[in-house]
């Protein structure tokens, strides 16, 4: 907890969680997002992600859309129906066309990137949904 309240007092890191069903991805994007400073927890799927999400009360979760058991859409959703959970929500996806974007946006995204992703643009899209 100490260690999340470190992270919180600075602009520039915060706590991550990262989603993602491909284990090996999601653990290089978290190792990267910690060699920048951020502290990060990682699920490989959907409930996993709700269950974390709920718990730890990260300041922005990075969300793949296809997972396993429920799509990223559907843990939007969940999340965004509860008050208490207002953090921002970026989608990182290979799903990329314009509707996937419209779809992520009125599911509840705050942002949507399509994979690959350069760590710079992933810290930019921090930026922007912090803002909000």
């Amino acid at each position: 907890m100490q260690k999340q309240r470190r992270a919180r007092q600075s602009k520039n890191t915060r706590t991550i969680l990262v989603v993602d069903d491909n284990e090996a991805a999601a653990q290089m994007l978290a190792r990267l997002l910690q060699l920048r400073g951020h502290t990060v927890s990682i699920a490989h799927n959907g409930l996993d992600a709700i269950h974390k999400a709920r718990e730890e009360q990260p300041d922005i979760i990075v969300l793949d859309i296809g997972l396993p058991d429920i799509d990223g859409y559907e843990v939007v959703r969940i999340l965004r129906d509860e008050s208490s959970f207002v953090s921002p929500i970026i989608a990182l996806t290979g799903y990329g066309q314009k509707d996937d974007k419209e779809r992520a946006l009125q599911a509840g995204f705050n942002h949507h990137l399509t994979k690959p992703v350069a760590l710079k643009e992933l810290e930019r899209a921090f930026k922007k949904v912090s803002a909000l």
